[in-house]
This record gives C-alpha cells, sequence and structure tokens, in this order.
C-alpha cells in the first residue's frame, strides 16, 4: 500500500553519476515536488547527473525534456515467494524522499526522545528523517565535549534540520544545526569526511563524530564570553563572539607556548595554524574548533599546537568558573 501511494506522487529525483563532485553528491536525492532544494535544476560545466520529474508512472527530464512512462510495480518480476510463511509487518516504515531509500523511522524516533529526555533539547520534527546510527555516532563528539563543559547545556538547547550543500553541520545562537543533505546518509557524511581529511581541509582522520566535537567548540567558545568577567554587558559579549575575543586569546597563548617549547620558531602563525587543517586558517573561532576536533580524533598523535590549544582552553574555561564562585 505504501508503495501504491508513493507512486501517485510528484516528485524531483536528481542521480549523480560514480565519481562526481563533492556538489553534485549532497544535491543527489528524490525529493517531494515543491519540497526540492532551490539549487536542484542546478549543473556545472561537464555535469553528467540527471534530473527527472515523476508524476506517478510519467516520467520527464528536466533538461532535454524527454518523456517516458514507468512499468506498472512488478512488472516482469515472478511471483512473489513466501519465505517465513507470513507477511512481513510494514509499520514504521517511511520511503524517505531525499534517498529514495526504505528505512525504519522507530529508531530515529526513539533517539530523538532518548535526546529531548537526557539534555532537554528542542527538536525540529525533520530530525526524525535523518539517518538514526549516523546521528548516534555524531552524538559520541557531544558527549565527549559534555563530560568536561557540563554548562554547554545552558548554550546549546535547540537542534534544527536545515538543508544547504556548503556544511554538514552549524552552532550558532545555541542551535546546533543538521544539515539533511548530509545526515541522511551515513556514506555521503562519512566519504565527505574522508576526501576533507585527504586534501587536508579538515582535520586527519575526520569524522561525523569529530564533526560535532568542531561545532560544539564554537558553542565552548559562546560559553567561555558568558562566564568572562571581561563582558558586562550583552552588546561587549556580542562584540566579543563577532571578533573571536576569547578564540584569539587562546591560540595566542598556545602559539607563545609552542615556542617557548622551542617548536616553530622559524614558522609564522599561519604555518603553524595550517599545519592543523586548512579550515583552521578562517579565523581563530575555526583554528580553536579544528584543534579541539584534531584531538578527538588523534589523540596524543594529534598536532602540538591542537593539544596545548585544547588544554588552555580548558584552563580557562576553569579560571572563569572560580572567579563566579
Amino acid at each position: 500500500m505504501l508503495l501504491c501511494f508513493y507512486a501517485f506522487m510528484r516528485c524531483i529525483t536528481r542521480k549523480a553519476v560514480s565519481g562526481c563532485c563533492e556538489w553534485c553528491t549532497a544535491m543527489a536525492g528524490r525529493y517531494v515536488y515543491g519540497e526540492e532544494p532551490d539549487d536542484i535544476y542546478r549543473r556545472h560545466d561537464n555535469c553528467d547527473c540527471t534530473v527527472t520529474f515523476e508524476n506517478g508512472r510519467k516520467r520527464q527530464d528536466v533538461w532535454s525534456k524527454r518523456t517516458w512512462e514507468a512499468p506498472e510495480p512488478g512488472a516482469g518480476a515472478g511471483a512473489p515467494v513466501d519465505f517465513i510463511g507470513k507477511e512481513v509487518p510494514q509499520k514504521d516504515l517511511t520511503i524517505l524522499p531525499n534517498n529514495d531509500t526504505i528505512k525504519s523511522e522507530k529508531s530515529i524516533r526513539s533517539f530523538s526522545q532518548e535526546l529531548t529526555e537526557k539534555y532537554g533539547f528542542k527538536i525540529s520534527e525533520a530530525f526524525e528523517q535523518l539517518d538514526e546510527k549516523l546521528c548516534r555516532d555524531s552524538f559520541t563528539g557531544f558527549e565527549y565535549i559534555l563530560a568536561e563543559f557540563p554548562e554547554l547545556l545552558n548554550t546549546v538547547q535547540k537542534i534544527k534540520v536545515i538543508r544547504t550543500h556548503k556544511v554538514p553541520m552549524s552552532c550558532e545562537r545555541g542551535t546546533l544545526n543538521f544539515n539533511s543533505d548530509y545526515f541522511s546518509s551515513y556514506d555521503i557524511l562519512s566519504a565527505t569526511c574522508k576526501r576533507q581529511s585527504e586534501i587536508r581541509h579538515w582535520i586527519q582522520n575526520s569524522s561525523p563524530a569529530s564533526v560535532m566535537v568542531h561545532e560544539c567548540t564554537h558553542a565552548i567558545e559562546s560559553l567561555l564570553i558568558n562566564l568572562s568577567p571581561d563582558y558586562l554587558f550583552d552588546f561587549q559579549r556580542e562584540d566579543a563572539w563577532r571578533e573571536c575575543n576569547e578564540a584569539s586569546k587562546i591560540v595566542s597563548k598556545a602559539i607563545e607556548e609552542l615556542h617557548q617549547n622551542g617548536i616553530g620558531l622559524d614558522q609564522s602563525k599561519v604555518q603553524l595554524v595550517s599545519a592543523i587543517s586548512k579550515q583552521s586558517l578562517i579565523s581563530d573561532s575555526e583554528t580553536l574548533a579544528e584543534a579541539f576536533a584534531d584531538v578527538y580524533a588523534n589523540g596524543t598523535s594529534a598536532n602540538p599546537l591542537s593539544i596545548i590549544i585544547r588544554r588552555i582552553t580548558f584552563d580557562t574555561y576553569s579560571s572563569y568558573k572560580k572567579g563566579r564562585v
């Protein structure tokens, strides 16, 4: 019954060829017509993707305008074979429009409830369309940060699902944003992490959990600003966040300590920071976040600057807390 219902829905399906670019891979999927991403119809030079409009059994290539009709469901198939002697229950199953697969909805809904009960998160309904294993794996990074920075829960209170090809996750104004273009598929995000590590854009051995650690570190930076005695008014805290004040102080102290240890004396800040990852070069805030992800993913094998940055951050946090007592 579910498959028959779905056959009469109007959909847009974008398929990417093997070995295509990251943007095309992120855009690939099946979407309910009217809910497709704004960029679904875009294509770059030498793009071999296909975008098909589906209306019941009717199909049309949106670029060439070629039309055809899909066969009836089950056409050409042999008689069904009953292997277990009874009908397979179909409840709690749904077809996700963004990846053209049938998945269990029950487990991700249970995980969503777990997060709400355990952490008090306000979670958008779209979270229940994401990959359950992928979300669970990523939250090991959240628990890793929370173990040492328990006040993080006061900073991160909401979880939303967004759709953009730019980043897998983001953290802003107390909200963790999960990008459905990545978090609906374990394979897509894992492949992205591997590729970004290989080109050194992200830290080595990047993973869904280390991506979460990165984003939670931005929340730590916000936490430090809230705890610091240097900012008395909200506008000062806004300025400190915009100008990366706390991150800049920590990174500067870490580089100074690195030099005191006789490491990187002949290297500039850009050279030292880029050794963590290219992402680290964007700002001191990104350096801080990548350093935490580096230590999480690589432990004692992480970049020496990353290890120092993480320790100084915790020392700063502890110092600010004592000042509040």
